[in-house]
């Protein structure tokens, strides 16, 4: 798979984790309900940064796989969307490792474009 496709598939995954963030920011006002989908790592990282008073708002340490489960809690997205938009966060992780099926990438591709669609008509974007 060349250089450009990767790209624009990196590309198109970093704006669906934006909405991600976007309808975090609506629909998990509790932020227990988002520390449970934190790695510790990133836990560990914001308790040094809150220590040092520079911490940043919760939801920046989170990951693709923790947003998409957090929304899955508050009921935002079913078990099946949660699932599909796993694929895409498995593609977008085989991308820095040489993906290249093209057969499973297409089809992840047009679902990541379709849940960007989805993701801005459901929060007014």
């Amino acid at each position: 798979m060349g250089l450009y496709l990767s790209i624009l598939a990196f590309t198109l995954v970093t704006h669906l984790e934006w909405f991600l963030r976007r309808a975090i920011e609506v629909h998990v006002a509790d932020e227990r309900t988002l520390q449970k989908f934190i790695s510790g790592r990133n836990m560990s990282r914001y308790r040094d940064d809150k220590r040092r008073n520079t911490e940043r708002p919760l939801i920046e340490y989170t990951e693709l796989y923790g947003e998409i489960e957090a929304l899955k809690e508050v009921r935002f997205f079913s078990q099946v969307d949660a699932e599909e938009l796993h694929t895409i966060r498995d593609m977008r992780n085989g991308l820095g490792h040489g993906y290249s099926d093209i057969q499973d990438f297409i089809p992840r591709l047009h679902k990541t474009i379709k849940w960007l669609e989805q993701l801005a008509n459901i929060l007014g974007y």
